[in-house]
């Protein structure tokens, strides 16, 4: 299921990725590894993880590469303070801000704001929305997993 859920994920984002949007995956004989590796038009490099986890944690071979390429967009989780506990059997959303800005409302009353680069999750359970506070076009993914994750 492994591999199949990374082709998945990593076709899911080429696809929705700005226009211009060149992919490859990165892997050294040493061990630093990234599943996939997007140089965004304008030259912004992002590194992707890809895991299908309820507790997903990032290898040291993932920062080693990081290391070597350092790209603006590091941890497709975003923020630390943003991360949320998952609990299996829930569907899960993620959003990742591609472009401007956008913001992220859960339950009417809790505000996230992403900026372009950064990425959310949390509960399906929850009531959410997101808005453009902005007079710019903004583009954003979203990806839900279904409720069996």
């Amino acid at each position: 299921m492994g591999q199949s859920w990374e082709s998945f994920v990593i076709e899911t984002l080429i696809v929705a990725a700005p226009q211009s949007t060149e992919a490859r995956f990165y892997r050294t004989s040493a061990g630093a590894e990234i599943d996939l590796v997007l140089t965004l038009p304008g030259g912004q490099l992002w590194a992707i993880e890809i895991k299908r986890s309820s507790a997903p944690t990032l290898e040291k071979g993932f920062h080693f590469a990081c290391a070597d390429l350092k790209p603006k967009q590091p941890n497709p989780t975003g923020n630390r303070e943003r991360r949320r506990v998952h609990a299996p059997g829930r569907g899960l959303p993620l959003y990742i801000c591609w472009r401007a800005r956008c913001e992220v409302w859960l339950d009417e009353v809790e505000c996230h704001v992403l900026e372009q680069g950064d990425s959310f999750w949390f509960e399906s359970n929850r009531g959410h929305r997101w808005f453009n506070p902005t007079n710019k076009q903004t583009v954003i993914l979203w990806v839900n997993t279904p409720p069996t994750f």
